[in-house]
């Protein structure tokens, strides 16, 4: 288990009242957003943060390196710009499905939405 997923800076440390007599949504709003995006993953079985799509294509630990996407030199750039527009961010897609057709080795396929 990866504990410092968990290992995280508690937004409560300075509330000068006792936490039980704090409303939980009053102790919600008080994250920020990246902590409020760490609760959900945590709650939903998650350990660490997913990578947001550019760090997912470029960064060597994912698919960056050589044998794969090349540090994202060998994805087009229509690619480039549409994947973040299909995937906002690391918790969320812009459609609940997508469908791309088009060839093997094809350089457009044809985006449905």
């Amino acid at each position: 288990m990866n504990n410092s997923f968990f290992d995280q800076f508690d937004p409560t440390k300075d509330l000068t009242e006792e936490l039980s007599n704090i409303s939980i949504q009053k102790q919600y709003n008080t994250l920020t957003e990246r902590e409020k995006k760490l609760v959900f993953l945590s709650t939903h079985g998650y350990y660490r943060m997913p990578p947001t799509i550019e760090t997912l294509y470029s960064d060597d630990y994912y698919l960056g390196g050589t044998d794969f996407y090349d540090g994202g030199n060998a994805i087009y750039q229509f690619w480039k710009e549409e994947l973040p527009k299909i995937f906002p961010s690391e918790l969320t897609t812009a459609y609940p499905m997508l469908i791309l057709s088009g060839a093997i080795e094809n350089t457009c396929g044809e985006f449905i939405s």
